[in-house]
């Protein structure tokens, strides 16, 4: 072989590795761009920007929350679904806030029959003496126009609140408000005052039997503890 030749040859291979090694640089700039994607993909997973740390939390719609917004969720429920141990009080304080702020007739009346859960008595203009001046009698008149309106009110306000209580009840309450006798009678008049004792008495006595069902429960803790410390006690050697 010539030296021409040779030199040829050698040339033509230098040539090719050169070429080989300018095809395989966009392979190396490939890689080494996928692998800062996934790094980026795995901080931005770390830092929130792409992952569900930043999503924002989704209320739970299985919480019973009322119709009345207004009320700020207060509402009447059996015990064990209850969120506060004092559920009950809670809800019928904002309740007789919604009451001041949204009746707009003599509200305290029934804002009173709410705290004593008794019916408010309206007081009735005495009569006026036999010998009064006419302008006696025409303020008599007047102070009975003004009692007979305020009763109007309250009986109206107190059939519109039952329609509140009931859409804050939830279905467990309303069910167990339905199972009692007196319901029918109570639903027919719109009484408000009989529905809340109604409440009081049921969520009073889930409460109560929670509380039976939590110290059964706790007594059945205690015996299993002291029959594992006796087990123990059996068990040690001699």
């Amino acid at each position: 072989m010539s030296t021409t030749g040779a030199g040829a040859a050698a040339t033509a291979g230098t040539a090719a590795a050169a070429g080989g090694a300018r095809n395989a640089t966009p392979a190396t700039g490939a890689s080494t761009g996928n692998n800062r994607n996934k790094k980026e993909r795995n901080n931005n997973y770390r830092n929130g920007r792409h992952g569900h740390r930043n999503t924002p939390r989704i209320r739970n719609t299985n919480t019973f929350e009322g119709t009345v917004p207004e009320t700020n969720r207060h509402v009447f429920q059996c015990h064990s679904k209850a969120t506060q141990k004092n559920h009950f009080t809670c809800s019928m304080e904002e309740l007789d806030n919604y009451v001041g702020l949204h009746f707009k007739h003599h509200p305290v009346d029934i804002q009173k029959m709410i705290r004593s859960m008794n019916n408010t008595t309206i007081a009735i203009p005495k009569d006026h003496e036999e010998k009064a001046s006419k302008t006696r009698i025409r303020i008599w008149e007047k102070e009975v126009n003004l009692y007979m309106k305020r009763q109007e009110s309250y009986n109206s306000n107190k059939r519109a609140l039952y329609s509140v209580i009931w859409g804050q009840c939830s279905e467990a309450m309303q069910a167990k408000i339905k199972y009692d006798n007196s319901y029918d009678t109570i639903h027919e008049n719109n009484d408000s005052l009989e529905l809340i004792k109604m409440i009081k008495g049921i969520a009073y006595k889930c409460k109560s039997q929670k509380n039976g069902e939590e110290e059964q429960h706790k007594i059945v803790q205690v015996l299993r503890m002291g029959e594992k410390e006796q087990h123990k006690i059996v068990q040690v050697p001699r």
